[in-house]
């Protein structure tokens, strides 16, 4: 049996039993400070570096050194789902016009933008893109064509999004 503190109430986890039972009378007449001598510990929850392509789906409850540790379950997404949340995550990253520009001036891009801008062949759309937008959304078709002439890919466009927050 393994004692643990949960929503600051003491709680017992029995070997067989995946239900965890209140004990108000543990709760209510053992300090704090010496919950180890009677056998109660604070359930720790271990860290861990996920890759991009992996997920925590549960945590199990393990004893490491002693102690309650939850430890997480990792599942890894396929290559499939992968495609379906960067697309997602393209459809709704968006960041400030102010943060996209400075993200472009500290990847050294101001200027080709600055280029792009100053083309007087640049479409009405794309001159409203320019001087009103306050949002860049990632799949705007104007950000599109606007990245492209700057010879920017879907990835590179992607790390900029990302590092101005999005």
């Amino acid at each position: 049996m393994y004692h643990r503190i949960q929503d600051n109430q003491i709680t017992a986890s029995y070997p067989l039993s995946k239900r965890e039972i209140y004990l108000p009378e543990l709760d209510q007449h053992i300090p704090r400070a010496e919950f180890e001598s009677h056998g109660i510990y604070i359930v720790s929850r271990q860290s861990m570096e996920l890759a991009d392509n992996e997920y925590i789906t549960g945590y199990d409850l393990q004893v490491i050194d002693g102690r309650p540790v939850e430890v997480p379950q990792v599942a890894t997404y396929t290559e499939a789902e992968m495609a379906e949340r960067l697309q997602a995550w393209r459809e709704n990253a968006q960041v400030s016009a102010l943060d996209g520009l400075l993200v472009l001036d500290q990847y050294g891009l101001a200027t080709a933008y600055q280029a792009w801008t100053a083309d007087q062949a640049r479409t009405f759309a794309e001159r409203a893109f320019i001087d009103k937008a306050q949002t860049w959304k990632r799949m705007d078709p104007v950000l599109i064509a606007g990245a492209a002439s700057m010879g920017l890919g879907d990835e590179q466009l992607d790390a900029l999004f990302r590092a101005a927050g999005a």
